[in-house]
């Protein structure tokens, strides 16, 4: 359940998932942000002590969650710390601890200029230094090579140019300064900067295969917890950081157990443990409901539910194609079928925003709103195809029969089987093949799929990118150098107002590509025994609930 949302979805670029927020704003020395927590959710007093158990998280895979090869991020975000943290409120945090301030010194080169705070140290008592700063923007670097001379593969902007000129270091290593090479809406977002990499532990161990393993002596924190044990397909222990110089946590410990969505929910409803969160389906969210001494929140997230369309396949490569798959669809349908009714999301008519951003609004003219078969038929004849004999149409001998790859869990398999039925009336075939989530990824990746039931999640700045490099760009092999154009523009438009038209026109431009089709804005719950105190829903994405996970403890009872 856990890295559904935020394991699966893979980073793009530069951005977390916030609200809509401006440099204009952001630039004046970041003077608006603070490290004051916002407690999340859930009434009491806290006191010291005790172990928090959740219950369905996707085993990480491996110990750094800049790799490809992650299933779940969330893990070590909770011992790799970095610059910046979402609150429910959709503002920056800046993360004192480590940095005592973040500036925006120029505009012409963008310059900023990071304090790190004298007492930040990793748990071997090895100082957070410009060396960690450096060695994370190094490993976004295209053929940025690891300790063995192969490529690193990491899932942070290693495709398409650097954008940044420089990191350097000064101040004895406290004072880290990175100059972009152009202006940088998303500065505060740099997910480089964000679960920072050890780099004195990196560069001797690998950053490849490295952390794949547990071992105390390389899995260091900069954070309030440390790893304390990895069983790889069972569960992953974090224990209170004792070397950690801010405040420290209140639990002792917390503890992922690793299962299915559809197990977690059962085990969550016969006791055991205390935190469970996903898709908010509505079978699920009316069990949780009802349970005794639980809250449960059904919140709307950042991330979209769509349909991929591979370009590979050369009958989809034809955007008229593209377009009927979309028009066969019943996306409120789809919609209705699988989300619960306490929803507040909806069907989203935006690729670049969610449903609950201030920018947010229907960018696609209306043309999907409803199902229309007749409308997909005439498009493919247009196209050049012909209704076979079969029910399924034919352009040079070629069947417009198509495979489509889905995770075999709720709700992906519901929908994919929506789907298929859909696009049968219009002359599509579709066939179902269904991969667990540690196989889908790699499948994906290798393009070996025509279409796919997955999710991505959007940004603050509504630039989540399908230009050249990006991972959804090249899972669909959508090229367009104008869309790309705009998005270049409109990450370094400082001025608020021309930033959104950018956005506009290019969220349009898709709906003229159709590289995916979006189907609804995801709304996830989570649940909590009422044991425990603030432990609750963050709109705002990144972490979600586990934002601050430092403040979460036991409530005190009579």
């Amino acid at each position: 359940m856990v890295s559904r949302r935020r394991g699966r979805v893979p980073r793009r670029g530069w951005g977390w998932a916030a609200a809509a927020v401006s440099l204009a704003v952001l630039g004046a020395g970041c003077a608006s942000t603070s490290n004051k927590s916002v407690p999340a959710g859930g009434a009491g007093k806290a006191q010291k002590g005790g172990t928090i158990t959740v219950v369905g998280a996707y085993d990480p895979m491996t110990l750094n969650p800049k790799s490809v090869k992650t299933a779940n991020t969330v893990v070590m975000a909770l011992a790799w710390r970095g610059v910046w943290r979402l609150r429910p409120d959709f503002q920056f945090e800046l993360n004192t601890d480590l940095v005592t301030s973040a500036e925006i010194t120029s505009t012409d080169p963008q310059t900023v200029v990071y304090k790190i705070n004298p007492k930040a140290v990793w748990s071997d008592g090895v100082p957070v230094d410009a060396d960690d700063f450096i060695y994370n923007w190094q490993t976004t670097r295209p053929g940025a090579t690891d300790v063995d001379g192969s490529l690193i593969q990491s899932n942070v902007g290693t495709s398409g140019p650097d954008p940044i000129a420089s990191v350097t270091g000064s101040d004895a290593g406290k004072t880290v300064t990175v100059v972009w090479k152009q202006p940088n809406v998303e500065w505060k977002s740099g997910s480089m900067f964000n679960q920072l990499v050890p780099a004195h532990i990196a560069r001797r161990v690998g950053f490849n295969t490295g952390f794949d393993h547990f071992d105390p002596a390389l899995d260091v924190s900069d954070a309030p917890f440390r790893i304390a044990g990895y069983d790889p397909g069972k569960d992953v222990t974090l224990v209170r950081n004792e070397h950690y110089w801010g405040n420290a946590a209140n639990l002792d410990s917390i503890v992922f157990r690793f299962t299915t969505e559809d197990a977690a929910t059962g085990a969550f409803k016969n006791g055991e443990g205390d935190v469970v969160d996903g898709h908010a389906l509505p079978d699920v969210v009316s069990q949780l409901q009802s349970l005794p001494g639980v809250t449960t929140n059904v919140i709307p997230s950042l991330s979209q539910e769509t349909l991929l369309i591979n370009q590979r396949n050369d009958l989809l490569a034809v955007p008229d194609v593209r377009k009927a798959v979309a028009l066969a669809l019943d996306r409120p349908g789809i919609y209705q079928r699988v989300v619960s009714k306490g929803s507040t999301t909806g069907v989203v008519d935006s690729f670049l925003w969610a449903n609950n951003q201030p920018a947010y609004h229907d960018t696609s003219g209306g043309r999907y709103d409803r199902q229309d078969v007749p409308g997909a038929k005439r498009l493919l004849e247009g196209a050049g195809f012909t209704l076979g004999p079969d029910g399924v149409y034919v352009k040079d001998g070629k069947r417009l029969s198509l495979r489509m790859r889905t995770v075999a869990e709720a709700p992906h398999d519901q929908e994919a089987e929506l789907v298929q039925a859909q696009l049968k009336p219009a002359g599509i075939e579709v066939r179902i093949e269904t991969s667990p989530v540690a196989v889908i990824g790699p499948q994906l990746r290798s393009g070996d799929f025509d279409l796919a039931i997955t999710s991505y999640g959007k940004n603050q700045f509504g630039t989540a990118n399908f230009s050249p490099g990006s991972t959804l760009a090249a899972w669909t092999a959508y090229v367009n150098p104008r869309f790309d154009q705009l998005m270049q523009q409109a990450h370094g438009e400082l001025d608020d107002a021309k930033r959104l038209q950018l956005i506009d026109q290019g969220d349009r431009a898709l709906w003229d590509d159709m590289p995916l089709v979006p189907l609804y804005q995801q709304p996830v719950l989570v649940s909590v025994r009422d044991t425990f105190v603030n432990v609750g829903p963050n709109a705002a994405g990144g972490l979600g609930e586990f934002w601050n996970v430092e403040q979460w403890a036991r409530k005190v009872t009579a």
